[in-house]
C-alpha cells in the first residue's frame, strides 16, 4: 500500500485566499477608521442620567404637624398646600403682640414718656413677626413638582428648618452626560443631541447642549467642590470625563420622566 502526497493548492486557490484575508483586514482597518470618524462627529456617550431640581421641603416655624394634605408622589401645583403646623401657639404669640401693640400706642403721647414712639415701633415689628410665624404654619409648595421621599404622617413633630420630604421639579430636566475629554472641542453649546432612555427603548428625545462643565474633582473633597467624576480605567490609561448638560423637551404623553433614569447621548453637530 503506497502513501500518496497531497497535491498542491492550484494557483488561482492561493490568490484567491491572499486577496480573501486583505479585504477582511481593509474592510476591518475601514471600520475602525469609520467608527473613529463617526465617534468625533457624533459624539456619543451611555453614561449618562436624567435629572431635576430637588428642593427640600422644611418649615419655617416648628411645632406637631396637624394635617398632611399631599402623599409620596403626588404632583402638586404651585403654590398648592403641602401641610399644616398646629397654629394655636403662634396666635397666641399674635394676640400677645397685639395687646403689646395696643399698650404701646395708649401711653405714646404722654409727656413722662418719651420713648412711647420707639416702643409702638418695636410693639409693631413683634406684630408683624407674630403674623409671619403664623402664616408659616401653612406650608405651600413653591412650583410644580412631585413628592418624593415623604417618611412622615400627621401628628409628628417638625422642627424648623428641618427638611419633611423633597419635591422633584417637574418643569425642567435635563441629562447630565459624561463624555471623554477628546470629545469635549467637538462638543459646543446649543448643538443638537439625540437622547435614548432605556426606560422606553423606542423613543428619541430632542435635547439641546445646554452647557459644559468647567472641571472635576480629583479626588473625594468638601461639599460645593466640583463633581467627582470616576475614571474608567484598567491596565490602560483612558480620558477623563467631564459633565455635559443636555436639556430636554417637555416629556411625551405617556413617557414621564423620572430622576436617576439611565440615559445615552449622541451630539449631533450639524444642527
Amino acid at each position: 500500500m503506497s502513501i500518496t502526497e497531497d497535491a498542491p493548492d492550484p494557483p488561482w486557490l492561493r490568490l484567491g485566499g491572499r486577496a480573501l484575508a486583505l479585504a477582511i483586514v481593509a474592510g476591518a482597518a475601514y471600520s475602525v477608521y469609520r467608527v473613529n470618524v463617526d465617534a468625533f462627529d457624533y459624539p456619543r456617550t451611555d453614561d449618562a442620567v436624567v435629572r431635576a431640581n430637588v428642593i427640600g421641603i422644611a418649615p419655617e416655624v416648628g411645632g406637631r404637624v396637624l394635617a398632611l394634605h399631599v402623599q409620596d408622589n403626588q404632583e402638586v401645583a404651585a403654590g398648592a398646600l403641602l401641610f399644616e403646623i398646629d397654629p394655636a401657639p403662634y396666635e397666641a404669640e399674635r394676640a400677645v403682640a397685639a395687646a403689646e401693640l395696643d399698650a404701646a400706642r395708649a401711653t405714646a403721647g404722654a409727656a413722662d414718656d418719651p420713648a412711647g414712639a420707639a416702643r409702638v415701633r418695636a410693639a409693631e415689628a413683634r406684630l408683624r413677626r407674630a403674623e409671619l410665624n403664623l402664616g408659616y404654619t401653612q406650608v405651600r409648595a413653591p412650583l410644580h413638582a412631585r413628592v418624593a421621599n415623604m417618611n412622615i404622617a400627621a401628628g409628628a413633630f417638625a422642627r424648623e428648618g428641618q427638611p419633611l420630604f423633597s419635591l422633584i421639579d417637574l418643569d425642567r430636566w435635563w441629562v447630565v452626560a459624561n463624555f471623554q475629554e477628546s470629545y469635549i472641542d467637538r462638543i459646543k453649546p446649543g448643538d443638537a443631541a439625540a437622547v435614548r432612555l432605556v426606560a422606553y427603548p423606542d423613543a428619541v428625545f430632542a435635547g439641546r447642549v445646554q452647557d459644559i462643565g468647567w472641571g472635576i474633582a480629583v479626588e473625594d473633597g468638601a461639599p460645593g467642590a466640583p463633581p467627582k467624576v470616576a475614571p474608567i480605567t484598567n491596565w490602560v490609561r483612558i480620558a477623563n470625563r467631564l459633565p455635559v448638560r443636555i436639556a430636554l423637551p417637555p416629556p411625551a404623553p405617556g413617557q414621564p420622566y423620572r430622576m436617576g433614569l439611565t440615559a445615552t447621548v449622541t451630539v449631533n453637530r450639524a444642527n
